[in-house]
């Protein structure tokens, strides 16, 4: 290696965050690129038994669910008119110290920058249980292409992250499957120190909360850059404005602020952004050099008042070998901004530099811009060629890869087959049961029919295919068969088709196997659709066919066809209809999303299955009840959730009338104070509550929305199941403490948690 590589390495801090979410977040993105490195620091990599020791640290040290009173907030507000976006006028005014930043409040005639918003509630907030602080490498310093370039990026930042905060519990990850497409590595950092370390020589003890300089953003970027400079074994070296710098200070404000504003107001308006006066000069400007009548500094000057921007040459009195620069006005502007505030390349040595390359014959350089990152690093690349022997192994291993992909295609396919020989085995055998069910209990009035009686039936009655109820949409035909001459209902039609078939010689194992195979439901003794014969055309009829005749198949025909809506109701006779098209359509398919909103505009519900069930094939009535289940669940959860935010507004009602009476009455605060306290306890469990119902309810209706009914129901008893536990653990606990027996210690009690949640996440076989 040469020497280290510059370019950019970005660095953001962010606090405030919940630890299992934030721990959770490596493995969320299924859709795509999975982490490239992953490590970890004094817990384990897996992110379930990582979350458990994460928080049995918290537990030891008394951090776990630790509250502070809420802080107000500060939100900048346009700096022209001191008006924040509510309307309301700013009242503090940010100034910078000598050590840092600071608000004070605004004088008369100051412009307010920022909004003082004092918290609407006053009870206590969860602390921050977790920071995530991000690294993220510019393409000109890691070529996220480059497997070298990557690796050393994350052994880099894991090797720092190793020196500098050896006390703490972290997770690190390297992915480059952000919107950038930029190598980043995220470091996920338990807020309570695990064991004590110093860091910059201030010491930190087991137990303490992250703080300070430890998660200061710009005392980690400073930190960061210095480790790269004392280890050029890595090959990086920051490109960007250094931390302390006039130029990193400069970057760290909003030129930024007129620009956010600007934008903003275009957003609400409807229109684009205008451009800021400072960028209108700038770019006015270098225009105005590329001009060919523009040679030396008069001409400058004209063009640029042709252009609406007046330009006159000051003298910085008070900056001792600064010498001149030049002010810039647009106008209409109430005041001119100095060349040294737009950039140093626009002004006085600057705009007479590049006006001296033109009289040289040169072109006049743009400037790009401040904190650029390069070009993408090129990938190194040897042109050595292979010889013989390499080249044959090269050849193999491309032989060997496409073998394995041919291999897997063909057991692909074969399990595919495989499933769809099940999914047809399992459907015979569910006919059949059926048609046994048939024969074995005859409608009343079918109940002594002879073979001959039934020969006659089938002879001059129009006979339907499974789970069809007739041919067409005529009525089903009957005749000669003495008091039978009314027309069949459904019922009755189904039982003269499975009697019949019935009659005829049994499948054999041979027939249903080959049926299976081939994938024809109708190779199986399945009766076939009897044709009306042609008038005066004879038709001789063997009731009892010794050799069956395969039929042609059929398109399915959904069992509610032909169904009458009970009590002549119009609008259920368009739901049953609506229903029979569903089934048709999605006969051998899952239901999905689309499936979901048919049945959803039909008004399925339990009622319509008690009453039409029975006409369905038995996976349509299985998937529909399924949905039924799960929408009672989301339902009960939904109306779980409203009641508990109701009981959770009395208990802020009746917690700061308490405390008012507390402040009213009370000075000492000691008579009210478990008041207090109890009730503040109580809305907290009362907002978990709201918090864990409502992620049910969005858990269901979620799946319910994809078609994914039994998910969603299998989602509903898991969460009752999960209650049943939560409840027996409670009384449990109560009645040892009633009891006087040994009350469980809390590391008991987190032990026995840890335990319940890991047999949630794998179910034994019997369950």
């Amino acid at each position: 290696m040469s020497g280290p590589k510059r370019g950019g390495v970005a660095v953001k801090v962010l606090s405030g965050r919940t630890a299992a979410s934030l721990q959770r977040y490596r493995d969320s993105k299924e859709d795509k690129e999975p982490p490239l490195f992953m490590a970890t620091r004094h817990c384990s990599l897996d992110a379930e038994t990582q979350i458990a020791e994460w928080k049995a640290v918290r537990v030891e040290h008394g951090t776990q669910g630790a509250t502070r009173s809420p802080r107000a907030k500060y939100e900048t507000v346009d700096p022209d008119t001191g008006i924040h976006a509510s309307g309301q006028r700013g009242t503090h005014i940010k100034h910078w110290d000598g050590k840092r930043h600071r608000k004070r409040l605004a004088g008369p005639g100051e412009t307010p920058t920022h909004l003082r918003i004092e918290p609407e509630d006053a009870l206590p907030e969860k602390e921050s249980e977790a920071t995530h602080s991000i690294y993220a490498f510019g393409a000109d310093l890691v070529n996220p292409e480059n497997p070298e370039d990557v690796e050393r990026a994350f052994l880099a930042v894991k090797a720092e992250r190793d020196e500098h905060y050896p006390g703490l519990q972290e997770s690190i990850w390297g992915e480059r499957n952000g919107e950038s497409g930029l190598f980043h590595i995220h470091v996920a950092s338990n807020a309570t120190v695990y064991h004590g370390f110093t860091l910059d020589g201030v010491e930190y003890k087991a137990g303490q909360k992250m703080g300070g300089d430890m998660r200061d953003v710009h005392s980690v970027r400073a930190r960061f850059e210095q480790w790269l400079d004392a280890h050029p074994e890595y090959g990086f070296t920051q490109s960007l404005a250094r931390v302390g710098t006039k130029e990193y200070e400069a970057a760290q404000r909003r030129d930024g602020q007129h620009a956010y504003w600007e934008a903003e107001r275009a957003k609400r308006e409807g229109r684009a952004p205008k451009e800021t006066n400072q960028d209108h000069i700038r770019r006015e400007a270098y225009e105005a050099l590329q001009e060919p009548g523009v040679v030396d500094r008069d001409s400058f000057v004209t063009e640029m008042k042709n252009r609406g921007v007046e330009v006159e040459e000051i003298l910085r009195r008070g900056k001792r070998g600064k010498g001149y620069d030049l002010r810039y006005k647009v106008d209409g502007a109430k005041q001119g901004v100095k060349g040294a505030t737009l950039g140093p390349e626009y002004a006085h040595d600057a705009i007479d530099a590049q006006l001296a390359r033109k009289t040289r014959g040169l072109e006049v350089e743009v400037p790009a811009g401040q904190q650029r990152v390069g070009e993408a690093a090129q990938i190194p690349l040897t042109s050595t060629s292979l010889s013989a022997e390499e080249q044959a192994e090269l050849e193999q291993l491309k032989s060997a890869v496409a073998r394995m992909a041919e291999e897997e295609r063909a057991r692909q396919q074969a399990d595919r087959r495989e499933a769809e020989r099940d999914r047809l085995a399992q459907q015979i055998a569910d006919y059949e049961r059926e048609q046994q069910r048939l024969v074995d209990n005859p409608p009343e009035r079918f109940a002594d029919l002879s073979e001959d009686e039934l020969a006659r039936l089938v002879d001059e009655t129009v006979v339907v295919h499974p789970g069809r109820s007739s041919v067409d949409d005529s009525p089903v035909r009957r005749a000669g068969v003495g008091s039978l001459s009314c027309e069949m209902d459904t019922g009755e039609q189904r039982y003269v088709v499975a009697k019949w078939s019935a009659l005829g010689e049994p499948v054999t194992a041979a027939e249903r196997n080959e049926a299976v195979e081939d994938g024809v439901w109708s190779r199986v003794r399945s009766p076939q659709a009897i044709d009306t014969p042609e008038p005066d055309t004879p038709r001789d009829i063997d009731p009892i066919p010794s050799t069956p005749s395969e039929p042609e198949t059929e398109p399915f025909r959904s069992g509610l066809r032909g169904v009458k809506a009970k009590g002549g109701s119009e609008a259920i006779q368009q739901r049953i209809d609506g229903v029979a098209d569903l089934e048709e359509d999605y006969r051998g398919a899952l239901p999905d999303a689309e499936y979901e909103r048919r049945a959803k505009d039909l008004g399925i519900g339990p009622q319509f299955l008690r009453d039409y069930g029975e006409h369905l094939e038995p996976e349509t009535r299985r998937q529909l009840e399924f949905r039924a289940r799960a929408r009672a669940a989301g339902t009960t959860s939904h109306d779980a959730g409203v009641e508990e935010r109701g009981r959770g507004t009395q208990l802020r009602e009746e917690h700061d009338r308490v405390q008012k009476a507390a402040e009213r009455n009370d000075p000492t605060g000691w008579m009210h104070d478990a008041e207090v306290k109890r009730l503040a306890s109580e809305i907290r469990s009362s907002d978990r509550r709201v918090d864990k119902t409502s992620e049910r309810t969005v858990e269901i209706r979620d799946l319910v929305k994809e078609g994914r009914y039994e998910d969603a129901a299998q989602a509903a008893e898991r969460h009752q199941e999960q209650d049943r536990k939560s409840r027996e653990a409670m009384e449990s606990y109560s009645s040892g403490i009633d009891s006087d027996d040994d009350v469980p210690s809390a590391a008991d009690m987190f032990a026995r948690a840890e335990a319940a949640e890991q047999e949630d996440r794998d179910p034994s076989p019997g369950r």
